[in-house]
């Protein structure tokens, strides 16, 4: 159960981060950091520790696919978050976050969604947590409600472009439109 909570108060952090950051408040990088460092641990904690599910005889491969689906998403909210150009340096900008329609963001709304479901999904796969799967329970809801709040109330009022940017661009699952997009931005 700590497990699940301490991913609960990474996902809270992230939230606080984007409220301080409406306000501009020097320093809120560091929230956005301990966040995602808190959930990361919690997901992986969650991994390795507690009971696995029994399979009688289970094949390599399913854990084999968990694997590199648990690396294409954590690869891809790496690139989202922290590695794509337009972002890189929005967690230190005095200015407040960076906004950009370009590269992941060209691709959907809140892309993270879809590397976080990955991570998470390959890692059930690998790992076969019962825990991770009670947790990705609890996590993917909280974190579905977050994209939510950020994409209706926080990110309308922190970035004046965002209604625009809203009707162009697909919430969470891409467009063959927003594919192209995404594929032509894909570093600007």
């Amino acid at each position: 159960m700590q497990v699940i909570l301490l991913g609960l108060f990474g996902l809270a952090l992230l939230f606080i981060y984007d409220i301080v950051s409406l306000h501009r408040v020097p320093g809120r990088g560091g929230l956005a950091f301990l966040g995602y460092a808190l959930h990361t641990l919690a997901i992986f904690a969650a991994a390795w520790a507690g009971e696995k599910a029994a399979f009688p005889a289970a094949p390599l491969w399913p854990r084999v696919i968990g694997a590199l689906l648990a690396l294409l998403g954590g690869g891809w909210l790496v690139y989202c978050l922290f590695l794509f150009p337009s972002l890189a340096r929005t967690y230190q900008d005095p200015a407040g976050p960076a906004f950009t329609r370009a590269g992941p963001y060209a691709f959907s709304r809140h892309p993270g969604f879809i590397g976080h479901l990955a991570l998470l999904g390959g890692l059930l796969l690998a790992s076969r947590s019962l825990l991770l799967l009670r947790a990705a329970g609890v996590w993917v809801p909280a974190n579905l409600a977050y994209v939510v709040l950020q994409d209706r109330v926080l990110f309308p009022r922190l970035f004046r472009e965002y209604g625009a940017y809203r009707a162009e661009t697909p919430f969470i699952l891409p467009t063959a439109a927003s594919l192209q997009r995404f594929w032509a931005t894909r570093w600007q």
